[in-house]
């Protein structure tokens, strides 16, 4: 029999968890947490859920789960979408997951495909397709109080100057009206495209997490909006960047306002994982680069935590040509979300 593909419907949830039992994890978040799911691949004014399915009769042989920015904005311009869970059966014909994927393009044709934590032996099948693959960068401010990190479990150093050139305008867990509307023309001009409404539902609004906005910008004219979440590591915590929006190329001069803010949070390190950020200038601007010291570590595993470095593979493809540098962040996919 052949294989077929089609995206799932709410209705087909169980199908899926019992699938991710048998083939995944027994104890997978989603089996664990199935309104995780529901929140994360549901597709708002649908009955989707946002999964590709690959049958063969009434088997289920391979799934693949993707998340849409619709679904935190169904105003969006133009749609992204960042793969998530991919999986067949052994018993799946050769190349079901590649046509899994494929389908995927053609059926929905989102302008941004993004994967985020690639599996290293499907780094070739993306690059045969067309998308551009690399490591994600990280970078780390210590603490100016702090002489060893008790999270990493090393002494740190601490660079001789602090880029700036920005101020703190707000820095809570809620976007004031007057900030959302500074930004919004801004950040229709980042790629992936993404809306303050986008900002308000993905991050304002989850149901987990409480995540923070940190604006910067000059005067009264807001240029940087971060979002961080705050992780508990024993008694410590640190400050985990999960999203940049505006005019990223700035980041280099947020180093003094973020090292402010770390002194007042009494957490030991804020730490940045993206793709889009240019190393030296952020060298320069008082970030620690893991890339440029090899000694450094920063733990990117926190639930449960793991201290060691990670290297966090992505690949993307996207059809705005037009569009600026490309930048990618944690919660652009399924990177920043409970694991238990």
């Amino acid at each position: 029999m052949t294989t077929s593909f089609r995206v799932a419907r709410k209705r087909d949830a169980d199908r899926i968890f019992s699938f991710l039992k048998s083939y995944w994890r027994e104890d997978h978040v989603f089996v664990r947490n199935p309104e995780l799911m529901t929140w994360q691949h549901s597709a708002p004014g649908s009955d989707g859920l946002n999964f590709v399915m690959a049958e063969v009769g009434t088997s289920l042989v391979g799934i693949l789960g993707f998340i849409s920015f619709r679904s935190f904005d169904p105003n969006l311009p133009r749609d992204s979408i960042a793969l998530a869970i991919w999986k067949r059966t052994d018993e799946a014909e050769r190349g079901t997951g590649l046509r899994m994927l494929t389908w995927l393009r053609e059926e929905l044709a989102p302008s941004n495909i993004i994967a985020i934590n690639l599996n290293p032996a499907t780094r070739p099948i993306y690059e045969s397709l067309g998308f551009k693959t690399g490591m994600m960068d990280q970078y780390v401010i210590f603490n100016t109080d702090l002489a060893f990190s008790k999270v990493t479990g090393q002494r740190v150093s601490h660079p001789d100057r602090l880029g700036s050139g920005l101020e703190l305008l707000s820095h809570n867990q809620e976007l004031s009206a007057r900030i959302a509307e500074g930004l919004e023309e801004l950040l229709r001009l980042n790629c992936p495209e993404k809306s303050i409404s986008y900002y308000l539902h993905r991050f304002q609004e989850h149901p987990w997490f409480k995540y923070e906005f940190v604006t910067m910008g000059q005067g009264n004219t807001p240029v940087l909006l971060l979002v961080l979440r705050r992780i508990q590591v024993g008694e410590s915590s640190i400050l985990r960047v999960v999203d940049i929006a505006g005019e990223v190329e700035r980041m280099p001069e947020s180093a003094t306002v973020l090292s402010d803010l770390l002194s007042k949070s009494e957490s030991e390190y804020i730490d940045i994982l993206a793709h889009g950020l240019e190393e030296m200038e952020m060298i320069q601007g008082g970030f620690q680069s893991r890339e440029a010291s090899p000694d450094l570590l920063i733990p990117n595993y926190y639930d449960p935590f793991e201290r060691r470095n990670i290297d966090v593979l992505f690949a993307y493809h996207s059809k705005n040509t037009e569009s600026g540098p490309f930048h990618l962040h944690p919660a652009d996919s399924d990177q920043d979300r409970p694991n238990r």
